[in-house]
């Protein structure tokens, strides 16, 4: 039986230093457990599933996917791109739930309104995240419910560069052979570096048979979908993950797991979001993502306070986003 490797490259990260001297210890000690766990080696069900670059893609324009956003770690030794993610609303950010699952929102900013993740110019809005809602039937072994939302600090500002996307209608699904766009910053060749300039590729769908054939019938779950040619050569891969594949102007898939990048007859996997239209966290209030911005896909009139306690709609809250971002727990 054909193997395959799920994407699950961790990306380098360090913990946020603050101003104290008294920390020097402490902020050594980070550092030092930092080199061990880059050193580290991930489990075998993580070892490529955090991968997802685009291969065989081009350049996109700026403000042609104003959705698209970057998430970064933030540490000691600077910031990371880890993973793309899709504006819902000024507060809200769509993801895959892998991306976050194993960090502090503490550790984590939204980048938003660029199309090169160098851009330093004045359509370049970062914000903290204050809190993680992930699917509560997410598996990070099989990548089921592989979908989160992550809520912002600040609202962001709504403006040609950063516009909410537009979500399905309920009902809608992608069809066999359709082709769908695939976003992201990822590397433009296997075990390249990060591309600075966002890149678009088309794909086609792929069915529910086709894909269980290539990966087993029990990996690939209905709420799942898969797109890519049969011969390989255009895929969602390293640093691609959660950001949105494209159909027909809607989002209809987060980049999520696969074999490689472009392989033939692999193709990648991506959570299925007409499936969680619906779904309504248990950690919230009343909050469905059809809700959040309707089939028109209005953006929200009012701003809110930029206290968290009025942003986040849970039961609890951090309660001091102003202290040091702390290195993640091992997975």
């Amino acid at each position: 039986m054909t193997q395959y490797h799920r994407r699950a490259r961790l990306p380098p990260v360090s913990p946020r230093a603050d101003d104290g001297g008294m920390r020097l210890l402490v902020l050594f000690l980070l550092f030092m457990v930092e080199v061990c766990v880059q050193s580290a080696v991930a489990p075998s069900h993580l070892q490529h599933l955090l991968s997802s670059r685009i291969v065989g893609g081009e350049d996109a324009v700026q403000g042609e996917f104003p959705f698209q956003v970057s998430i970064e770690h933030v540490g000691i030794l600077g910031r990371n791109h880890i993973c793309g993610g899709i504006v819902l609303s000024a507060t809200d950010v769509l993801t895959a739930a892998h991306c976050i699952s194993r960090f502090s929102e503490h550790n984590i900013d939204i980048v938003a309104g660029i199309n090169r993740l160098s851009d330093t110019s004045s359509n370049r809005q970062t914000v903290e995240a204050v809190h993680f809602i992930i699917h509560e039937d997410f598996n990070d072994i099989t990548m089921g419910s592989d979908i989160a939302i992550i809520r912002l600090k600040h609202a962001l500002e709504l403006n040609e560069w950063v516009q909410p996307v537009v979500m399905p209608k309920t009902g809608e699904t992608a069809q066999e052979g359709e082709m769908c766009t695939v976003v992201g910053w990822g590397a433009t060749f296997e075990d390249g570096d990060l591309s600075d300039v966002l890149q678009k590729v088309s794909v086609p769908i792929q069915s529910d048979s086709y894909c269980r054939s290539a990966y087993g019938y029990s990996a690939v779950e209905d709420s799942m979908l898969c797109a890519g040619s049969p011969e390989g050569g255009a895929d969602a891969c390293d640093g691609d993950r959660g950001g949105p594949m494209l159909c027909r102007g809607h989002l209809h898939g987060i980049s999520s797991w696969g074999e490689g990048c472009g392989h033939s007859f692999y193709p990648g996997v991506y959570t299925e979001v007409s499936a969680f239209l619906h779904w309504n966290p248990k950690s919230t209030e009343d909050l469905e993502l059809e809700a959040l911005l309707g089939d028109d896909s209005a953006a929200p009139e009012e701003t809110p306070s930029d206290d968290p306690e009025v942003q986040v709609v849970v039961a609890e809250s951090p309660e001091d986003h102003d202290v040091p971002r702390e290195l993640p727990p091992e997975v």
